[in-house]
Protein backbone atom coordinates (compact mmCIF):
# COMPACT_ATOMS: atom_id res chain seq x y z
CA UNK A 1 0.00 0.00 0.00
CA UNK A 2 1.51 3.15 -0.80
CA UNK A 3 1.86 6.26 1.96
CA UNK A 4 -1.25 7.97 0.34
CA UNK A 5 -3.12 5.02 0.58
CA UNK A 6 -2.44 4.11 3.77
CA UNK A 7 -3.46 7.95 4.90
CA UNK A 8 -7.05 7.27 3.13
CA UNK A 9 -7.34 4.01 4.92
CA UNK A 10 -6.61 5.48 7.79
CA UNK A 11 -8.78 8.90 7.29
CA UNK A 12 -11.85 6.70 6.84
CA UNK A 13 -11.32 3.88 10.00
CA UNK A 14 -11.23 8.02 12.14
CA UNK A 15 -14.17 8.92 10.94
CA UNK A 16 -17.42 9.00 13.47
CA UNK A 17 -20.31 6.74 11.94
CA UNK A 18 -23.40 5.16 14.38
CA UNK A 19 -22.87 1.56 14.44
CA UNK A 20 -26.51 1.10 13.26
CA UNK A 21 -28.31 4.29 11.50
CA UNK A 22 -31.54 2.45 11.75
CA UNK A 23 -31.21 1.51 15.13
CA UNK A 24 -32.85 5.24 15.82
CA UNK A 25 -33.01 4.47 19.56
CA UNK A 26 -29.20 3.62 19.39
CA UNK A 27 -28.06 6.23 16.81
CA UNK A 28 -29.66 8.66 19.48
CA UNK A 29 -28.03 7.54 22.32
CA UNK A 30 -24.83 7.93 20.87
CA UNK A 31 -24.80 11.24 19.71
CA UNK A 32 -26.26 12.22 23.25
CA UNK A 33 -23.23 11.20 24.41
CA UNK A 34 -20.74 12.72 22.10
CA UNK A 35 -18.55 15.54 23.49
CA UNK A 36 -17.11 17.53 20.82
CA UNK A 37 -13.79 19.11 21.00
CA UNK A 38 -11.49 20.99 18.68
CA UNK A 39 -8.13 19.76 17.82
CA UNK A 40 -5.34 21.84 15.89
CA UNK A 41 -3.47 20.64 13.52
CA UNK A 42 0.47 20.79 14.28
CA UNK A 43 1.60 24.01 12.33
CA UNK A 44 4.65 22.51 9.88
CA UNK A 45 4.45 19.83 9.95
CA UNK A 46 3.57 17.96 6.44
CA UNK A 47 2.02 14.55 7.59
CA UNK A 48 -0.26 15.87 9.86
CA UNK A 49 -1.27 18.23 7.12
CA UNK A 50 -1.65 15.67 4.89
CA UNK A 51 -3.60 13.72 7.03
CA UNK A 52 -6.31 16.51 7.31
CA UNK A 53 -6.28 17.17 3.71
CA UNK A 54 -7.54 13.57 2.82
CA UNK A 55 -9.97 13.35 5.63
CA UNK A 56 -11.30 16.78 3.72
CA UNK A 57 -11.57 15.09 0.39
CA UNK A 58 -13.31 12.01 2.21
CA UNK A 59 -15.90 14.22 3.28
CA UNK A 60 -15.85 17.34 1.14
CA UNK A 61 -17.32 17.62 -2.93
CA UNK A 62 -15.32 20.61 -3.09
CA UNK A 63 -11.60 21.02 -4.09
CA UNK A 64 -9.55 22.79 -1.13
CA UNK A 65 -7.08 25.25 -2.66
CA UNK A 66 -5.31 26.70 0.77
CA UNK A 67 -5.22 30.37 0.62
CA UNK A 68 -2.17 32.22 0.88
CA UNK A 69 -0.94 33.48 4.26
CA UNK A 70 -2.35 32.35 7.45
CA UNK A 71 -3.59 29.16 7.43
CA UNK A 72 -4.85 27.03 10.79
CA UNK A 73 -6.43 23.64 10.41
CA UNK A 74 -8.50 21.88 13.17
CA UNK A 75 -10.18 18.48 13.55
CA UNK A 76 -13.66 18.52 15.55
CA UNK A 77 -13.46 15.24 17.67
CA UNK A 78 -15.28 13.10 19.68
CA UNK A 79 -13.49 13.35 23.19
CA UNK A 80 -15.35 9.82 23.79
CA UNK A 81 -14.45 7.97 21.16
CA UNK A 82 -11.64 10.23 19.56
CA UNK A 83 -13.73 9.98 15.95
CA UNK A 84 -13.68 12.42 13.53
CA UNK A 85 -17.01 14.64 13.44
CA UNK A 86 -15.55 17.32 10.92
CA UNK A 87 -12.82 19.98 9.43
CA UNK A 88 -12.31 23.22 10.01
CA UNK A 89 -9.58 25.56 8.40
CA UNK A 90 -9.60 29.51 9.24
CA UNK A 91 -7.37 31.52 7.26
CA UNK A 92 -5.99 35.44 5.85
CA UNK A 93 -9.66 37.43 5.95
CA UNK A 94 -10.36 38.48 2.27
CA UNK A 95 -9.81 42.33 1.82
CA UNK A 96 -12.69 43.32 0.38
CA UNK A 97 -16.29 42.02 1.33
CA UNK A 98 -19.04 44.52 0.26
CA UNK A 99 -21.58 43.40 2.86
CA UNK A 100 -18.75 42.47 5.83
CA UNK A 101 -17.10 45.90 5.66
CA UNK A 102 -20.57 47.63 5.50
CA UNK A 103 -22.30 45.74 8.31
CA UNK A 104 -18.63 46.44 10.55
CA UNK A 105 -18.56 49.99 9.37
CA UNK A 106 -14.86 49.44 8.30
CA UNK A 107 -12.59 51.77 5.82
CA UNK A 108 -9.75 50.77 4.04
CA UNK A 109 -7.42 52.45 6.50
CA UNK A 110 -9.12 50.58 8.94
CA UNK A 111 -8.74 47.21 7.24
CA UNK A 112 -5.25 47.92 6.26
CA UNK A 113 -3.36 50.79 8.39
CA UNK A 114 -4.89 49.83 11.58
CA UNK A 115 -4.37 46.36 11.08
CA UNK A 116 -8.03 45.45 12.34
CA UNK A 117 -7.88 42.83 9.05
CA UNK A 118 -5.62 40.87 11.01
CA UNK A 119 -7.35 40.11 14.01
CA UNK A 120 -9.94 38.34 11.66
CA UNK A 121 -10.24 35.22 9.85
CA UNK A 122 -12.40 33.28 6.80
CA UNK A 123 -13.36 29.87 7.36
CA UNK A 124 -12.64 28.42 3.86
CA UNK A 125 -13.57 24.96 5.48
CA UNK A 126 -16.21 24.33 7.48
CA UNK A 127 -17.27 20.08 6.54
CA UNK A 128 -18.69 17.75 9.21
CA UNK A 129 -18.62 13.84 8.30
CA UNK A 130 -21.10 12.11 7.30
CA UNK A 131 -23.83 11.14 7.84
CA UNK A 132 -23.95 12.51 10.63
CA UNK A 133 -23.92 16.14 8.63
CA UNK A 134 -26.73 15.24 6.31
CA UNK A 135 -28.82 13.34 9.06
CA UNK A 136 -28.14 15.16 12.23
CA UNK A 137 -27.35 18.80 11.62
CA UNK A 138 -23.40 18.33 11.91
CA UNK A 139 -22.91 20.59 10.14
CA UNK A 140 -24.48 23.41 12.53
CA UNK A 141 -22.41 21.42 15.12
CA UNK A 142 -18.72 22.14 13.77
CA UNK A 143 -19.64 25.59 12.22
CA UNK A 144 -20.05 26.25 15.94
CA UNK A 145 -16.96 24.92 17.11
CA UNK A 146 -15.09 27.47 15.28
CA UNK A 147 -16.44 29.96 18.27
CA UNK A 148 -14.48 27.69 20.39
CA UNK A 149 -11.72 28.55 22.82
CA UNK A 150 -9.47 26.42 21.47
CA UNK A 151 -9.87 28.07 17.98
CA UNK A 152 -9.24 31.44 19.25
CA UNK A 153 -6.53 30.79 21.47
CA UNK A 154 -4.51 29.01 18.72
CA UNK A 155 -5.12 31.65 16.25
CA UNK A 156 -3.47 33.92 19.39
CA UNK A 157 -0.66 31.53 20.15
CA UNK A 158 0.47 31.18 16.41
CA UNK A 159 0.03 34.83 14.98
CA UNK A 160 -0.02 36.87 18.07
CA UNK A 161 -3.25 38.61 17.70
CA UNK A 162 -6.50 37.63 18.94
CA UNK A 163 -9.01 36.61 16.63
CA UNK A 164 -12.45 38.30 17.63
CA UNK A 165 -13.91 37.45 14.30
CA UNK A 166 -14.81 35.30 11.71
CA UNK A 167 -16.81 35.03 8.35
CA UNK A 168 -17.48 32.47 5.64
CA UNK A 169 -19.64 31.84 1.93
CA UNK A 170 -21.90 29.60 1.46
CA UNK A 171 -22.33 27.26 -1.59
CA UNK A 172 -25.94 27.48 -1.88
CA UNK A 173 -25.97 31.04 -0.09
CA UNK A 174 -29.21 32.15 2.33
CA UNK A 175 -30.40 28.36 2.56
CA UNK A 176 -27.18 27.26 4.11
CA UNK A 177 -26.34 25.10 7.66
CA UNK A 178 -25.28 28.47 9.14
CA UNK A 179 -28.97 29.65 9.63
CA UNK A 180 -30.37 29.26 12.98
CA UNK A 181 -26.72 29.54 14.51
CA UNK A 182 -26.25 32.05 17.56
CA UNK A 183 -22.92 32.69 16.45
CA UNK A 184 -23.33 33.37 12.95
CA UNK A 185 -25.57 36.18 11.16
CA UNK A 186 -26.03 36.26 7.39
CA UNK A 187 -25.18 39.83 5.73
CA UNK A 188 -26.12 39.26 1.96
CA UNK A 189 -24.60 37.92 -0.67
CA UNK A 190 -20.94 38.99 -2.58
CA UNK A 191 -20.32 40.38 -5.11
CA UNK A 192 -17.44 37.91 -6.22
CA UNK A 193 -18.53 34.68 -8.54
CA UNK A 194 -16.36 31.33 -9.04
CA UNK A 195 -16.58 28.70 -11.19
CA UNK A 196 -16.52 25.59 -10.29
CA UNK A 197 -14.81 22.40 -12.13
CA UNK A 198 -16.96 19.55 -13.26
CA UNK A 199 -16.05 16.51 -12.54
CA UNK A 200 -13.51 15.05 -14.92
CA UNK A 201 -15.89 12.85 -17.12
CA UNK A 202 -17.93 15.95 -18.24
CA UNK A 203 -14.98 18.30 -18.31
CA UNK A 204 -12.77 16.26 -20.69
CA UNK A 205 -15.56 16.16 -23.26
CA UNK A 206 -16.48 19.85 -23.10
CA UNK A 207 -12.44 20.64 -23.15
CA UNK A 208 -11.93 18.52 -26.35
CA UNK A 209 -14.97 20.05 -28.15
CA UNK A 210 -13.90 23.72 -27.61
CA UNK A 211 -10.31 22.95 -28.58
CA UNK A 212 -11.80 21.56 -31.63
CA UNK A 213 -14.52 24.16 -32.36
CA UNK A 214 -13.77 27.00 -30.40
CA UNK A 215 -9.49 27.16 -32.23
CA UNK A 216 -9.72 31.20 -31.65
CA UNK A 217 -10.83 31.41 -28.44
CA UNK A 218 -9.11 28.49 -27.05
CA UNK A 219 -5.66 29.65 -27.80
CA UNK A 220 -6.56 32.83 -26.47
CA UNK A 221 -7.90 31.34 -23.06
CA UNK A 222 -4.77 28.68 -23.05
CA UNK A 223 -2.12 31.77 -22.88
CA UNK A 224 -0.93 32.20 -19.39
CA UNK A 225 0.07 35.72 -17.89
CA UNK A 226 3.73 35.57 -16.61
CA UNK A 227 4.05 36.73 -12.90
CA UNK A 228 7.73 37.61 -11.17
CA UNK A 229 6.19 36.69 -7.60
CA UNK A 230 5.53 33.73 -5.66
CA UNK A 231 2.51 35.33 -4.34
CA UNK A 232 0.41 37.41 -6.22
CA UNK A 233 -3.34 38.68 -6.52
CA UNK A 234 -5.50 38.95 -10.28
CA UNK A 235 -5.64 42.39 -11.43
CA UNK A 236 -9.16 41.77 -12.73
CA UNK A 237 -11.98 43.85 -11.53
CA UNK A 238 -13.04 41.59 -8.77
CA UNK A 239 -12.71 40.42 -4.98
CA UNK A 240 -8.94 41.05 -4.26
CA UNK A 241 -7.50 37.21 -3.51
CA UNK A 242 -4.21 36.26 -2.78
CA UNK A 243 -2.49 33.04 -4.66
CA UNK A 244 0.42 31.11 -4.23
CA UNK A 245 1.52 28.76 -7.18
CA UNK A 246 2.05 25.10 -7.10
CA UNK A 247 4.38 22.95 -7.61
CA UNK A 248 4.01 23.58 -11.71
CA UNK A 249 4.61 27.51 -11.22
CA UNK A 250 1.15 27.43 -12.09
CA UNK A 251 -2.25 29.09 -11.15
CA UNK A 252 -5.95 29.73 -12.13
CA UNK A 253 -7.74 33.16 -10.55
CA UNK A 254 -10.86 31.27 -8.81
CA UNK A 255 -13.41 34.43 -10.35
CA UNK A 256 -12.18 35.10 -13.56
CA UNK A 257 -10.00 31.84 -14.90
CA UNK A 258 -7.39 33.83 -15.98
CA UNK A 259 -4.24 31.71 -15.67
CA UNK A 260 -0.72 32.42 -14.39
CA UNK A 261 2.60 31.02 -14.61
CA UNK A 262 5.95 31.86 -12.53
CA UNK A 263 8.86 32.66 -14.38
CA UNK A 264 11.87 34.32 -12.12
CA UNK A 265 13.14 37.49 -13.53
CA UNK A 266 16.54 37.44 -15.30
CA UNK A 267 19.40 39.42 -14.40
CA UNK A 268 18.82 41.78 -17.05
CA UNK A 269 15.23 42.92 -16.39
CA UNK A 270 16.27 42.65 -13.08
CA UNK A 271 19.11 45.54 -13.58
CA UNK A 272 16.33 47.66 -15.52
CA UNK A 273 13.70 47.62 -12.63
CA UNK A 274 16.38 48.52 -9.91
CA UNK A 275 17.51 51.29 -12.30
CA UNK A 276 14.22 52.46 -13.12
CA UNK A 277 13.59 52.51 -8.99
CA UNK A 278 16.66 54.68 -8.69
CA UNK A 279 15.48 57.09 -10.82
CA UNK A 280 12.23 57.33 -9.44
CA UNK A 281 14.23 57.55 -6.26
CA UNK A 282 16.48 60.34 -7.46
CA UNK A 283 13.67 62.71 -8.73
CA UNK A 284 11.89 62.47 -5.54
CA UNK A 285 15.16 63.69 -4.22
CA UNK A 286 15.69 66.56 -6.38
CA UNK A 287 12.00 67.40 -6.04
CA UNK A 288 12.28 67.51 -2.27
CA UNK A 289 15.71 69.11 -2.70
CA UNK A 290 14.12 72.02 -5.01
CA UNK A 291 11.30 72.41 -2.27
CA UNK A 292 13.33 72.71 0.53
CA UNK A 293 15.47 75.66 -1.17
CA UNK A 294 11.96 77.61 -2.23
CA UNK A 295 10.96 77.57 1.41
CA UNK A 296 14.22 78.76 2.91
CA UNK A 297 14.12 81.54 0.20
CA UNK A 298 10.48 82.22 1.68
CA UNK A 299 11.86 82.19 4.95
CA UNK A 300 15.09 84.38 4.47
CA UNK A 301 13.13 87.14 2.65
CA UNK A 302 12.47 90.14 4.26
CA UNK A 303 8.71 90.56 6.19
CA UNK A 304 7.16 93.61 5.14
CA UNK A 305 4.54 95.33 8.28
CA UNK A 306 1.33 95.04 7.48
CA UNK A 307 1.38 98.88 8.71
CA UNK A 308 4.07 99.93 6.24
CA UNK A 309 2.02 97.86 3.40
Amino acid sequence: MTQKGALIDLAQKQLWMPKDINDLEGTFEEIKRIRPIAVPVKQGDARSNDAWSVTRRLIHTMEFTANPGRNIKFYVKDEVTDKILGVICLGSDVISIKVRDKFIGWTKEDKLDNGLLNHTAICSTICSTQPFGYNFLGGKLIATMVNSKVVRDEWEKTYGQKLVGFSTTSLYGIHSMYNGIPHWRGLGESAGKIGLKPDDEFYDKWHDWIKENRKEEYEKKKKFTIIHTKKFSCANDHPIVWYTFDDDNKAMCEYCATQFIYEPKDFHTKMLEEKELLDISMKESFRQRDERIEKEKDSDSPKIPESEK
